[in-house]
């Protein structure tokens, strides 16, 4: 069950656009976990998952964009923490059907925790840091 039910103040990162771009995350992330709690149908997560790894392809890039034309100084670390997302992703769409149903609930619970955690400890910091009023 996803403990993703409203944004939070604390997740913005005062660029609208970003903080769109995570509302849209969670909401793809929020449709995985009622997918999954309603069907247990690992075809229909992947189908999800397929959607998540466009829109995640499209905001990091974005993201990235955002902070390279801000200046950030760590941009390296923060492509390394994308393309390491991406990557585990990736591994469990292409996983077969009985491992992802055997794992399925994990890996929502590590997106959301990845999503939460990246966006509080390096997006929110970031941006803010980068832009002050």
């Amino acid at each position: 069950m996803s403990n993703i039910n409203q944004w939070q103040p604390e997740w913005s990162s005062g660029i609208q656009i970003i903080d769109d771009d995570h509302k849209k995350l969670f909401h793809i992330i929020k449709k995985c976990w009622d997918s999954w709690d309603n069907r247990h149908d690992s075809n229909q997560l992947s189908i999800l998952l397929d959607e998540l790894i466009d829109y995640v392809n499209t905001h990091f890039a974005r993201e990235e964009q955002h902070l390279e034309q801000l200046g950030a100084p760590k941009l390296q670390d923060h492509r390394y923490l994308h393309a390491d997302l991406k990557n585990q992703v990736v591994a469990y769409y292409n996983m077969d059907q009985a491992d992802k149903e055997a794992i399925g609930t994990d890996v929502l619970v590590f997106l959301e925790n990845w999503l939460v955690n990246h966006i509080l400890k390096v997006d929110v910091p970031s941006f803010k840091e980068l832009v002050k009023p």
